[in-house]
């Protein structure tokens, strides 16, 4: 089972101060390596769904499919096209899905915008997306 992030969680606090190599935005190689896992392992689970090219068809219907705009973005960041992703996974969020809001999260901790990331968390579910992970 997979162990994901939280925002005040102690791995995650020691994550963001690990006072070892940072990149050029600041944050550590650390966070920066747990973070780009973690989407990249989320939004293969996304796609590997057996329900997942049933949401992405009724996406290419209907565009305001929340669930579709979810697994489009998951593949649009594992081809590397990241701003593109970006962009429906703030759709996603906004149409109430809380793993797209999670990916947010992650997004947010890669850029280094650890307030944006958290607002993402908390005001668009991605901590009920973590607490459903955990009911498994």
């Amino acid at each position: 089972m997979q162990s994901w992030l939280v925002p005040a969680s102690p791995e995650c606090t020691e994550l963001l101060l690990d006072e070892g190599s940072a990149d050029t935005a600041g944050l550590s190689q650390a966070a920066y390596d747990r973070a780009a896992d973690d989407l990249v392992s989320l939004c293969e689970l996304v796609i590997q769904r057996p329900d997942a090219k049933e949401h992405l068809m009724t996406f290419v219907e209907t565009p305001g499919e929340s669930q579709g705009a979810l697994v489009f973005a998951c593949l649009l960041q594992l081809c590397g096209k990241v701003r593109n992703a970006r962009f429906w996974w703030q759709f996603a969020a906004g149409a109430g899905s809380t793993t797209a809001a999670y990916c947010l999260f992650l997004d947010g901790l890669l850029l280094n915008r650890t307030e944006e990331a958290v607002h993402c968390y908390e005001s668009l579910g991605g901590a009920d997306f973590v607490q459903a992970q955990e009911d498994y």
